[in-house]
């Protein structure tokens, strides 16, 4: 039998639930219940965990058991105290009377949902200050609170579970297929006002009716053959009328072998076809074919034929819409500016993460550039014809993330959209969603957001219909999450969860032999052509970047606004960073490795080979450094080599003279040559 555990603020409601789910599926599941009133100091195990409201679902998420789907459940009145409500004349005024404020108002807020909008209901629990009274009173199942000088009393009964939960419970614990539960299910649903009649009766009458099946199917566009076990077809849609040229009445009945008899033999005789394009009476058609089981048992099957200029253009019309909504990946690997070691290794692996599946976590120092790194895995993906849709955790407000990421149903809350809203999930199907700053969501969220990656399906904030979805989750944080996962801060089970695949991202202080590409980059982004002056490169070389990229971008953008010749000077430099030089020079700070890790080895030979020279009393160039290099398998052009030699110049490793005095190891380049054991290292 299937465990399910009910859970409420106050333990006299999470009972009364109890008590209906046994008398309606007692011979099916087992239930149990607590409550916070009772207090939860163990784990939950269960099949399903129904919880009263979103507040009681945050307060056990710690509680409950990984992988359990936890349910919000709705409840509603029985028919009977419906009538009794919608007796009472229009504008009386009513008092609702309940146990608490909470629930009082719970209540309240229920009828009117419900349609009982022709009365002035006027809450009252115990402790609210005494008013004048009217003379009728309702309230569910608590008339021992209804003051005594009160005429008439109206009691409906306490609240019962609501169509959609029932539908839900059903569906959760695979019992929608069993004949008895599911009847058990449509006769509390007769005895029930659903928080929304019309559409749960054309649910209702739909699953029952075929009639009704039918009339749904002739407004699809798409043939639609569906037959029995006996291979006899049942069901033979207008659309299909049009493709093949028969009407109904000529083709139920017969068999699938005869109809197919002289076209198609290869829907005849294939047990399943997938997405096979046919050409029938000289158009082509999309066409698959499915057999159904019911309980392991074989039923039957269904035939679609879509039109494939049908495809096409609906295809175009997606395709459309996402880019309009700017839901597409704009950069790929080749944007991704630099050839620094550090900054290859991580491209190199990024590369190879795109060609999987499994959910990434993207960490750096904010202004690295992890959203590019995420559209770049995307576009290198076979997800890439799809939408890559991006969230910004941090610069969404907690109440709004919600609706954002799941979307929400209309009139799910007051200044709701009409006719409702896709979430972000719900947009990014069969594509890629990138959540950005994803350690800065709450407790709360971080439950919602874990369900969703576990159960890949998704439900809109005031509805009930269960959305299968089809995503690839790239996440990224500038903050460490391991530290958060051990101040408890962020939910370790969604750590493992969204940590499947590491992508560490370097700071540019570890890729400083990108500074100068990336300049040259930004300068004809802005459609510049600038010299700029050896000393303020050196500057540029030196500057920490605490911002990375971005602030390097938005030093590009200063210094050409504010610079009026063609040279730019030490003068145009940002405050910042003529402050932090200033500062070194002041206090004669020196870096003792000024390159990043993946460069140093080029530098350590850079060294050599002029210390080889000075040790034989002669001076050298820079196209003999380069032929040295190539030597030793390192193939620096002798522009590479000048701006390695910048570097080094720029941090006091070496002098560079005018002329015959050429570039020699100062006492600081000396002392690194001795420090690394670098002497030597040409010959080995």
């Amino acid at each position: 039998m299937k465990r399910v555990v009910v859970v409420s603020s106050w333990e006299r409601t999470a009972n009364t639930i109890r008590r209906q789910l046994e008398n309606l599926f007692g011979d099916f599941i087992e239930v149990d219940f607590t409550s916070i009133e009772r207090g939860v100091h163990s784990t939950i195990q269960a099949d399903l965990v129904l919880v009263a409201t979103t507040k009681v679902s945050s307060y056990i998420s710690k509680y409950v058991a990984a992988g359990t789907y936890v349910l919000v459940m709705k409840r509603t009145i029985t028919r009977a105290g419906w009538d009794m409500i919608m007796a009472i004349p229009p504008q009386t005024k009513v008092l609702l009377v309940n146990d608490l404020q909470e629930s009082t108002y719970e209540t309240m807020a229920l009828l009117y949902e419900l349609g009982a909008k022709h009365l002035d209901l006027i809450p009252y629990y115990p402790g609210v200050e005494d008013f004048e009274l009217p003379q009728i009173a309702i309230t569910p199942n608590e008339v021992s609170l209804v003051p005594a000088n009160v005429e008439k009393v109206i009691n409906i009964g306490d609240r019962v579970l609501d169509a959609y939960t029932i539908s839900d419970i059903l569906t959760k614990l695979d019992l929608f297929n069993n004949k008895t539960a599911r009847q058990l299910a449509f006769k509390c649903l007769e005895d029930t006002i659903p928080c929304n009649p019309k559409l749960f009766g054309g649910l209702n009458t739909v699953m029952e009716s075929k009639q009704h099946l039918e009339l749904v199917l002739e407004v699809v566009d798409e043939g639609v053959i569906a037959y029995d076990e006996e291979g006899k077809i049942i069901i033979f849609n207008k659309f299909a009328e049009r493709i093949f040229r028969n009407p109904p009445w000529k083709v139920k009945g017969t068999l699938l072998q005869d109809f197919f008899s002289d076209i198609l033999d290869n829907i005849r005789t294939a047990a399943e076809v997938k997405d096979v394009t046919f050409t029938i009476n000289g158009n082509n058609y999309i066409v698959n074919k499915y057999p159904l089981y019911l309980k392991d048992q074989y039923v039957g099957g269904v035939i679609r034929f879509k039109e494939y200029t049908e495809i096409e253009r609906l295809e175009q019309k997606i395709r459309q819409e996402t880019r309009n909504k700017g839901y597409v990946a704009k950069y790929s690997f080749a944007d991704i500016i630099g050839t620094s070691q550090a900054l290859m290794a991580t491209r190199a692996l990024a590369t190879k993460m795109a060609k999987g599946d499994s959910t990434i976590l993207i960490e750096g120092e904010s202004g690295t550039g992890k959203e590019l790194f995420a559209q770049a895995i995307h576009n290198a993906s076979s997800r890439r014809d799809n939408p890559f849709v991006a969230f910004n955790c941090a610069s969404v407000p907690d109440a709004l993330i919600e609706s954002e990421l799941f979307g929400y149903e209309d009139g799910a809350f007051t200044g709701a959209r009409k006719g409702g809203k896709p979430g972000l999930f719900e947009l990014a199907n069969h594509g890629t969603v990138f959540l950005d700053e994803i350690g800065d969501i709450s407790k709360n969220m971080q439950a919602k957001l874990l369900r969703i990656l576990q159960e890949k399906e998704i439900v809109r904030i005031g509805g009930y219909a269960v959305k299968p979805i089809d995503i690839r989750v790239i996440a990224a944080t500038n903050r460490n999450l391991r530290d958060l996962v051990a101040k408890e801060d962020f939910r370790k089970d969604l750590y493992y969860r969204i940590n499947v695949l590491l992508l560490r991202v370097p700071s540019l202080k570890e890729r400083q032999s990108d500074i100068l590409p990336l300049i040259n980059y930004f300068l004809g982004k802005y459609g510049v052509n600038r010299i700029i002056a050896e000393e303020v490169l050196a500057a540029l070389q030196l500057y920490p970047w605490p911002g990375n990229i971005r602030e390097l971008e938005n030093c590009v953008a200063y210094l050409v606004n504010m610079s009026d010749d063609k040279c730019i000077g030490s003068r145009d430099l940002p405050i910042s960073i003529s402050d932090y030089i200033n500062s070194r020079s002041a206090t004669g700070t020196t870096d003792e490795q000024p390159f990043d890790a993946g460069d140093f080895g080029e530098m350590g030979l850079i060294l050599t080979v002029i210390h080889e020279a000075q040790q034989g009393g002669r001076t050298i160039g820079r196209g003999e450094i380069s032929k040295r290099l190539k030597a030793c398998q390192v193939h620096l052009t002798e522009q590479e080599v000048r701006s390695r030699l910048k570097k080094l110049a720029a941090t006091q490793y070496i002098s560079i003279g005018k002329g015959r005095a050429g570039t020699k190891l100062t006492v600081r380049g000396e002392k690194m040559i001795a420090i690394n054991g670098l002497n030597g290292l040409l010959k080995e």
